[in-house]
């Protein structure tokens, strides 16, 4: 039996093929063909939105329809007109889902309206970012950069865990994650930052590693978020979408979280988009 299977759950060789499957389709998209870019995170979000039904418990089918759509939606919508746009979307989002959500009276409704807000946050709201940073003329760098700091936290993390993982960082809800992977992510990410995302973007050394810190602690923080609402179901994964992975959400859970930190850092404090 692998013992790389044993100790991680996962079929490493296979995890792998499909990490650089997909790291391959978000960049050939991104550089062919921005509108592309942008019609391939709209799929994307449709994919983990339809996860959020089942860590949610969302059965309404007439909700499941108003997220989806809007999960197909709103990244498309915020590469054409920018993310104001996107947040005047919400509106009518909200409205409509108020309005299918007291069509069947007030029982749960707390629950039921909150599972959907969180919903459209959580995945094509915060994805939204990302798809902001390719609307810039130096958005495959932009984007491609988020792409590799978000990578450097989950592979440091994930080999430093193989090798030397011993104390689990929280125990409850992600018992796989350790002290000795955080250590491991901050590390490639640093490296990341001071290496390779200045061959792309103008960042300072201190810009970098302030940049890199935040990227770990939004990795930790997604990853956690995801495992807490899987934990609440009883699940390990939250679909089996992914041959090695599980769910889209359990590959893009840091990522969510990441989007929004990385376009602060370029576009707002640090102020390297170029339009």
């Amino acid at each position: 039996m692998n013992h790389k299977e044993i100790k991680t759950g996962r079929n490493l060789p296979l995890a792998t093929a499909v990490s650089m499957a997909l790291a391959g389709i978000l960049v050939a998209s991104l550089w062919f063909d921005r509108w592309f870019f942008a019609v391939t995170i709209s799929v994307v979000a449709y994919f983990a939105t339809k996860e959020m039904f089942r860590l949610l418990d969302i059965q309404d089918r007439l909700i499941q329809f108003l997220l989806l759509f809007s999960a197909m939606t709103l990244p498309i919508l915020t590469y054409a007109r920018g993310l104001s746009w996107l947040a005047l979307a919400l509106l009518p989002i909200l409205f409509l889902g108020v309005g299918l959500a007291l069509r069947v009276g007030f029982h749960d409704f707390t629950h039921r309206i909150s599972s959907m807000l969180l919903s459209v946050v959580y995945v094509p709201v915060l994805l939204g970012f990302m798809v902001d940073l390719a609307r810039y003329d130096n958005g495959f760098a932009l984007v491609f950069s988020l792409a590799l700091l978000n990578s450097a936290v989950d592979t440091g993390g994930y080999f430093a865990g193989i090798l030397f993982g011993k104390r689990p960082l929280f125990k409850e809800l992600s018992p796989k994650k350790t002290i000795e992977g955080l250590f491991g992510s901050i590390a490639l990410t640093l490296f990341a930052a001071l290496v390779l995302v200045p061959l792309l973007v103008p960042i300072q050394i201190w810009q970098g590693i302030v940049l890199s810190f935040a990227v770990v602690l939004g990795g930790v923080v997604g990853d956690l978020f995801e495992s807490a609402m899987k934990r609440e179901r009883g699940l390990k994964d939250a679909s089996h979408a992914i041959p090695g992975h599980g769910g889209v959400l359990d590959r893009i859970d840091a990522l969510l979280f990441n989007a929004p930190i990385v376009w602060l850092f370029f576009l707002g404090i640090f102020d390297v988009g170029v339009l």
